[in-house]
């Protein structure tokens, strides 16, 4: 017995090749600048730029949907969200515009359907090599949830926000 753990021991020390990774991996390419085709974003070239259109739908379901301590109503609701972003491919400036827009749709409690949209864009004009212009204009139209802070209780409605420059 105590021959067998020896020797089960010991070939646990003796060093072995191993084969860690398979891919060839160029000479002097930093891990930022390797290939990465699982993540390449899905998108089109429409001239200098790129579209990156990004559709998601999906499902939810709350028991109390209005947020109520009194009146607790559960609902069922899909949320649609789109989003797309045009970038550009210059090869000193930069301008990119950014479009999103989701929907909530509710199957009993239609008074809780909300559509958020709005609009990012922003720029970059290389005056110089040390110097340079930037601009970012951006707009929003969102509703704060009803478990929001800032919405009173038992409110009719979801509070709407429009938020323009400068809005995070």
């Amino acid at each position: 017995m105590q021959k067998f753990l020896f020797g089960t021991l010991a070939g646990l020390f003796i060093p072995t090749a191993v084969f860690a990774q398979t891919a060839t991996i160029p000479e002097g390419v930093g891990v930022a600048d390797r290939a990465r085709p699982d993540y390449k974003p899905i998108g089109g070239r429409i001239g200098s730029f790129f579209l990156y259109p990004v559709i998601d739908v999906s499902a939810e379901a709350s028991d109390n949907v209005k947020a109520s301590s009194t009146d607790r109503k559960s609902d069922a609701y899909a949320v649609i969200s789109g989003n797309a972003k045009l970038q550009s491919n210059f090869s000193r400036h930069a301008l990119n515009l950014q479009v999103h827009a989701d929907q909530s749709l509710h199957a009993r409690a239609s008074s809780e359907d909300v559509t958020r949209y709005g609009v990012k864009l922003d720029g970059l004009y290389d005056i110089s090599r040390d110097a340079s212009l930037s601009a970012l204009v951006l707009a929003d139209h969102t509703f704060e949830e009803r478990t929001s802070y800032n919405i009173p209780l038992d409110a009719i409605e979801p509070g709407v926000t429009v938020c323009g420059r400068g809005c995070g």
